[in-house]
């Protein structure tokens, strides 16, 4: 019977995940755009359909590179860890957001955010930069870093990594927008 239960496993581990097209999220994200869009257009406001046109005049890497950080936790990004190899230009992407908004650089208000998004090693090597050795000990759980990190180092006087981005606006946020999407799951 264990015999059994065990065949059973590695059949299933050795089942092949099926093959996505290369750019299926920009397809269905595009799809809940254009549902929503034809569904509840006539409740957007003026932001929203500026948000749908300005996406849709994007470049097409731009418009992956923003799904794909939509898709992501959180609002502060480290673009060094993207890793996303249909998108041969991820550094022409990022201009294109910037430039239309749908990212920004990180502001004060994003600052315990982003201390939490750096690894503890870039945080300590930031902290040694602004704050006399005496100020932390290397040997500090991360949180208690931060914590020194926010006591010690005002946002306006730390030069925070070039690497870290802010997520702009996202329609789907929108509290109507969110509720038909959910309901339509």
């Amino acid at each position: 019977m264990q015999n059994s239960v065990l065949q059973k496993r590695k059949r299933s581990i050795a089942r092949k995940l099926p093959e996505l097209p290369k750019y299926y999220y920009h397809t269905n994200f595009c799809d809940m755009l254009t549902f929503v869009q034809t569904r509840y257009g006539h409740v957007f406001e003026t932001e929203h359909l500026n948000f749908l046109q300005t996406f849709q005049n994007l470049p097409h890497g731009a418009q992956c590179l923003y799904i794909r950080i939509a898709g992501r936790k959180g609002k502060v990004f480290d673009t060094h860890k993207f890793k996303y190899p249909e998108i041969p230009d991820i550094a022409s992407a990022l201009r294109a957001l910037e430039q239309t908004g749908f990212m920004a650089w990180p502001k004060d208000y994003h600052y315990h955010e982003c201390l939490q998004r750096m690894t503890k090693p870039e945080l300590i090597a930031l902290m040694a930069d602004h704050i006399c050795a005496s100020g932390f000990k290397r040997s500090w759980k991360k949180d208690r870093l931060v914590e020194a990190a926010l006591k010690h180092m005002p946002f306006e006087h730390t030069s925070l990594p070039s690497n870290l981005i802010i997520q702009g606006p996202m329609i789907i946020t929108h509290p109507l927008i969110l509720k038909i999407v959910m309901r339509r799951r």
